[in-house]
């Protein structure tokens, strides 16, 4: 029935567009590729910029990653003049230039750099990826953002979303200046494997909301029918449904974002699962069944990557920046938000993307006018620049394009994945309530056992926030 219901449902889109390369029409007009001029953007990133007259002649940033600052020779084209622009900009305003130093992530971690990152005058702002950053806040190596004077100009530039927190503060935000999206999970599919199974590409489902698990499920089943019929499976020659480059625990975090549904809450005891869990159990079951798939390819990493750009695997879920690779094997091949069960999910962006924050010493004042700065006179020129970038290398028709659009536009860090990669009594509520039930099929448990409240002076139980102070 449900097959029935699907083939239905894709019928009747049938006559709107037919063809991998027909026109896609944007459902909303803020959703297609920017087509403002670059002076344009500079003058309303100009007008952003703070007054700020305590600049040395430079601002240094410690990062892991120092593409997203510097222009090197071999920069790629738009993100290279776009990198230029914004430092041009920065020292026209105030007579200053950015300046990195380069770290490891194990130079980072290890003794020998916590004292150099203390804040002591060695960077004005650390660029870290998003795992590593959260776990220097933990260690109580960052500073509280919230601290900084300007905070409401960068909370208001970089929007909810952008600020990462641990219950007590803010010790991160994201920022498209980063390149940040281009971590961002989709779905790419070889466009002739799933063409044998449907007269729509998965674009034109999305486009029409049709593009749920349920139909991710269904077509991946069908793609690899004659190999789930098979008493052995040849894994040289087979075809198969779906795939992930990451291991078995990247898949679920992939899946587990793509809900689009806040689980856990910070309150004054620490982490817990929400109350509002209300139908949670469902979606998670979906979730259970894509996970556990018969047409699911059993590698992951490198041979999953193998299988999909040999043309024997339908779907393939990965980081958005894979479209650097795939883009130059010749294979005929398509990009699409990751499924939801709506039809509109969210981007879950990885946890190498990187993100900004903030010694605990240093001068706030200086820091935040930096932070600022940086972030305005960025403004919206790099979330272009990567439209922009990847339209022009790896886009071959409409529907192409707008995907990049939407997926770039979804990106979004789970945050509450996030902190529990760092923080084992936040990752073991995940692993006993959301990995189970993706993994295993079981029920999460919404009451978690937590220290009796304080009595407050009057005598009575003082309430619990589940706010966070920013």
């Amino acid at each position: 029935m449900k097959k029935l219901v699907l083939i239905l449902s894709i019928i009747l889109i049938a006559t709107a567009v037919l063809g991998s390369c027909a026109n896609v029409v944007p459902i909303d007009e803020n959703s297609t590729v920017s087509t403002a001029s670059v002076d344009t953007e500079s003058e309303e990133s100009e007008v952003s910029l703070p007054d700020y007259h305590g600049f040395t002649d430079h601002i240094v940033i410690a990062t892991t990653d120092t593409d997203p600052f510097v222009q090197y020779e071999d920069t790629f084209g738009t993100l290279g003049t776009t990198i230029v622009d914004r430092t041009l900009l920065l020292a026209e305003k105030y007579n200053v230039d950015i300046q990195t130093h380069y770290f490891t992530e194990a130079e980072i971690e290890n003794d020998a750099a916590s004292s150099s990152l203390s804040g002591l005058g060695f960077a004005d702002l650390y660029c870290f990826p998003a795992e590593l950053t959260a776990r220097l806040a933990l260690q109580g190596r960052l500073g509280n953002m919230v601290e900084l004077p300007n905070f409401d100009n960068i909370k208001e530039l970089v929007g909810d979303d952008g600020l990462i927190t641990d219950g007590s503060g803010v010790y991160a935000v994201v920022h498209s200046s980063t390149l940040y999206q281009e971590a961002t999970y989709c779905v790419f599919y070889n466009k002739s494997l799933v063409g044998k199974v449907t007269l729509q590409d998965p674009a034109v489902l999305y486009e029409h909301g049709l593009w749920t698990y349920d139909v991710y499920n269904e077509l991946s089943r069908s793609i690899a029918a004659d190999t789930m019929s098979k008493g052995s499976i040849d894994y040289a020659n087979d075809i198969f449904g779906y795939a992930s480059a990451d291991d078995a625990d990247g898949m679920i975090c992939a899946l587990w974002s793509s809900l689009g549904k806040e689980v856990q809450t910070f309150g004054e005891n620490g982490v817990s699962i929400s109350n509002d869990v209300v139908g949670i159990d469902d979606d998670l079951a979906v979730l259970y069944d894509t996970y556990n798939g018969k047409a699911k390819l059993g590698y992951d990493k490198a041979e999953a990557a193998e299988v999909f750009e040999d043309g024997r695997c339908g779907f393939f879920i990965y980081r958005f920046d894979y479209c650097k690779r795939v883009g130059t094997l010749g294979l005929d091949y398509g990009v699409v938000p990751m499924p939801s069960l709506s039809g509109e999910g969210t981007g879950y962006v990885d946890k190498d993307a990187l993100v900004f924050s903030i010694g605990t010493t240093k001068d706030k004042e200086y820091v935040s006018a930096a932070l600022t700065a940086i972030i305005a006179a960025s403004g919206d020129s790099f979330e272009k620049c990567l439209r922009d970038t990847y339209t022009l290398l790896y886009s071959d028709c409409n529907n192409m394009t707008v995907m990049i659009s939407r997926i770039l536009s979804s990106a979004k860090l789970n945050k509450e994945l996030l902190w529990s990669l760092v923080d084992e009594k936040v990752d073991s509520i995940s692993r006993a309530n959301i990995f189970d039930a993706i993994k295993n099929g079981t029920k999460i448990e919404p009451k978690i056992d937590l220290p009796e409240p304080e009595n407050s002076e009057d005598g009575t139980e003082a309430e619990q926030s589940d706010d966070i102070s920013a």
